[in-house]
């Protein structure tokens, strides 16, 4: 999961384009079981910031 974060940092850097992404937190015990999306840790790790939710298992984040 990180590798495929890390690759559209990149693309995000070389087009100028801040990159945002609505992963799932798994912290939250009534998140969904769907993954697909990326999970929280994983995009915080990758340097992401958190500026909002969607819903409480839902985060926004942003590479800026």
């Amino acid at each position: 999961m990180t590798a495929l974060i890390e690759g559209a940092v990149r693309e995000g850097e070389r087009c100028d384009r801040v990159i945002e992404a609505y992963p799932v937190d798994p912290e939250v015990p009534t998140a969904t079981r769907n993954r697909f999306p990326g999970v929280l840790p994983a995009f915080l790790a990758c340097g992401f910031r958190e500026v909002g939710r969607l819903a409480s298992d839902r985060a926004v984040v942003r590479s800026d």
